[in-house]
């Protein structure tokens, strides 16, 4: 019967889209053959990069990451070619199967490109072995707890495989599971992967498009740390974002987050010119002309705009008398434990969000408008549901807005009085219009002193407890606020990557191989080749410069320039 059980469950499958059910379950075993797009961009891409080749490359290696979707590959290839022409290292290529020669075949327009295959017969070999430590290491776990602080080799790795496991669609851990164990027998072989690669190699740096999630990514990135091997990475596709890691303290700092030393020139600036262009930049952004994935959802034009309080708390069934509150809720698996140094107060973000309901149902002096993250259905979790929740919360003073309630965003700027969140934008975005914002963990914002931080679990109860107490932020916190955003979303989006063409979010999404591959060799044909040379150059400074370790377009932003040791 279960035979029978099978070919029922698949019919509906094979007739909704026969030709893609049937290659993979049945043909995916077979290399797929390189599309007419991406025969068009590997001639275009090798004869561009064809004059930038090093004709005598040192015995030095670059290793880059193992990642095939189009948008990323592309960006890999593209930053690998520049840094290994402006250091005179070798490209070293992970490719997950020597099966996949359509990838293979797009990284070696990269010049003097060299590979490792991760199913080489030493890897496949190695699983019997890492699955057992895998196992040894699942039996020692009595609770989640317990996987956050696990460390081997010196190096927590616990915060990293316990937000892979949410990363498969849930929002938190209850129980040790397969579903960790699983996670485990994947860390365990990378490890002996990328300290085989080390042993084998002279890496002299690296490339990720991600540093601080992924499993594989996080895994190799914390090791070649260890090893004082220097780790880049790129964010973003059609827009330079670029960080250099160069110690283990340097995890868990984001791309956006200010250098120090950048933030202490622009604050110090002897008059008001930066400051004059941090509020222009707030007022562009709030006048919804900026192109993102969370801002298109959230600053929805055909959704509706409340001018006031009274009106918002009229259409809501909320008393006006009192202060609303808004709990910025996140995406649940988006990464809680691992996207900073400082780990958060609680758990992870439906924890955090449990506690605070928690305490909202006791503290009826304000109102309380939980309101889902604009992307939520980007990030589906199988183990909490909030229409469920908040379907069961009979509280007068208590709101929830999905991610599909009639509201836009940028309401908030009329009608709310204070912003609880872990990490969201949300909390520096209203701070720079005075809005006080309560943190409960780390984020690119944190410590400029223009947010309430507690310290633990006790203090944030007790700040919430006396919210409708909280006062305006002050002039000073206020401009802090300002230039902080100025930097994080003005200064670090501002500068477009000539290699990468301005896809859009869905487009990226879609992951449509034909069409990106169209699209790159397009660029690469009919590119402006000076504005290409010129930024090749400009990064190719940043890439040999040690000491600049965050890249910034010092010619659009030249007051930024002091601050780097070197130009």
């Amino acid at each position: 019967m279960h035979w029978l059980i099978e070919i029922k469950r698949f019919i509906p499958r094979m007739l909704r889209e026969p030709l893609g059910w049937l290659y993979r379950r049945i043909f995916r075993w077979l290399p797929r053959p390189v599309s007419t797009s991406e025969k068009q961009f590997i001639r275009e891409n090798a004869t561009f990069w064809k004059q930038y080749a090093n004709h005598s490359p040192s015995d030095g290696y670059i290793l880059v990451e193992c990642k095939y979707d189009p948008v990323t590959l592309l960006g890999n290839i593209s930053h690998v070619a520049i840094v290994a022409y402006a250091r005179n290292l070798t490209p070293l290529f992970m490719l997950w199967s020597r099966k996949h020669n359509n990838s293979k075949r797009i990284m070696e327009t990269c010049p003097n490109a060299t590979f490792i295959y991760l199913d080489d017969q030493r890897y496949l070999n190695a699983k019997k072995h890492t699955d057992l430590l895998a196992r040894e290491a699942f039996q020692s776990l009595k609770c989640p707890e317990d996987l956050i602080k696990f460390e081997i080799d010196g190096i927590n790795f616990g915060n990293l495989i316990y937000d892979s496991v949410l990363y498969r669609k849930f929002a938190t851990i209850r129980v040790i599971d397969d579903n960790v164990l699983r996670r485990l027998k994947e860390f365990f072989w990378y490890r002996y992967i990328v300290q085989d690669i080390i042993k084998r190699y002279r890496i002299e740096t690296s490339i990720f498009s991600h540093v601080y999630v992924g499993l594989i990514t996080g895994t190799f990135a914390r090791y070649l740390l260890q090893n004082k091997i220097e780790v880049m990475s790129h964010l973003g596709a059609h827009y330079i974002v670029l960080k250099k890691y160069q110690t283990m303290k340097d995890v868990g700092i984001m791309h956006f987050s200010a250098d120090p030393r950048y933030f202490s020139l622009m604050k110090n600036w002897p008059d008001d010119t930066i400051q004059k262009q941090a509020d222009e930049y707030l007022e562009y952004r709030f006048s919804q002309r900026v192109v993102n994935i969370s801002f298109d959802v959230a600053f929805d034009h055909s959704k509706r705009l409340f001018k006031s309080r009274e009106e918002f708390c009229l259409h809501f069934g909320l008393d006006p008398a009192k202060r609303l509150v808004f709990v910025m809720l996140h995406s649940f698996n988006d990464w809680p434990r691992t996207l900073f140094s400082r780990p958060m107060i609680y758990r992870d973000y439906c924890d955090w969000f449990e506690k605070t309901l928690k305490i909202a149902k006791t503290v009826d002096s304000v109102n309380w408008v939980f309101k889902e993250h604009p992307c939520a259905e980007r990030y589906p979790t199988e183990d909490l549901d909030l229409n469920s929740v908040f379907e069961q919360v009979q509280d007068t003073h208590i709101r929830f807005l999905n991610y599909r309630a009639d509201f836009n965003a940028v309401s908030l700027r009329f009608i709310v009085d204070t912003i609880i969140t872990c990490a969201g934008s949300a909390g520096l975005e209203y701070s720079c219009m005075g809005v006080p914002c309560v943190l409960a963990g780390p984020s690119v914002y944190s410590g400029l002193g223009f947010t309430i931080e507690p310290r633990d679990a006790v203090e944030y109860d007790e700040q919430l407890r006396h919210i409708a107490d909280l006062d305006r932020l002050n002039e000073d916190q206020i401009k802090t606020a300002k230039l902080s955003l100025f930097f994080q979303y003005g200064i670090m989006t501002n500068t477009p990557y000539l290699f990468c063409a301005d896809f859009e979010f869905d487009q990226i999404v879609a992951n449509d191989r034909k069409f990106v591959w169209r699209e790159a060799a397009e660029l690469m044909r009919t590119g402006d080749r000076q504005d290409m040379d010129r930024q090749i150059s400009v990064l190719s400074e940043f890439f040999r410069n040690p000491a600049w370790t965050q890249f910034v377009n010092l010619e659009r932003y030249p007051f930024l320039k002091g601050a780097i040791e070197g130009l």
